[in-house]
């Protein structure tokens, strides 16, 4: 765990964030980082941007163990399937949904 800073015009941001000292990413990099945000968060000073989350989908040749560690930091309706790994995102955005795919993480 690494405890970050820096100042920003909206205030000072500090943060917690899951990284090993390696900087290896688990799974392919389909396990998420996790960051603890301290009194201040980012978004707090951002416009609305009328873009938001329709759905999360994720393929990944280990799905049984990535669905047991992405419930155990409390992803427990993230749904996980056999096959290649790839995350594809749908985004409701102003000019209609977006799809973004990683092909491969």
């Amino acid at each position: 765990m690494w405890r970050c800073r820096r100042a920003t015009p909206a205030g000072r941001l500090e943060w917690q964030i899951t990284v090993r000292d390696d900087g290896q990413r688990l799974f392919y990099g389909a396990l998420p980082t996790l960051i603890q945000w301290g009194a201040v968060h980012p978004v707090d000073s951002l416009a609305a941007s009328g873009i938001s989350l329709r759905s999360l989908h994720l393929t990944h040749p280990r799905a049984d163990d990535l669905a047991t560690a992405l419930t155990a930091i409390g992803l427990v309706e993230m749904n996980v399937l056999a096959g290649a790994p790839n995350l594809v995102a749908v985004l409701d955005t102003p000019r209609g949904p977006v799809t973004i795919e990683s092909k491969g993480l």
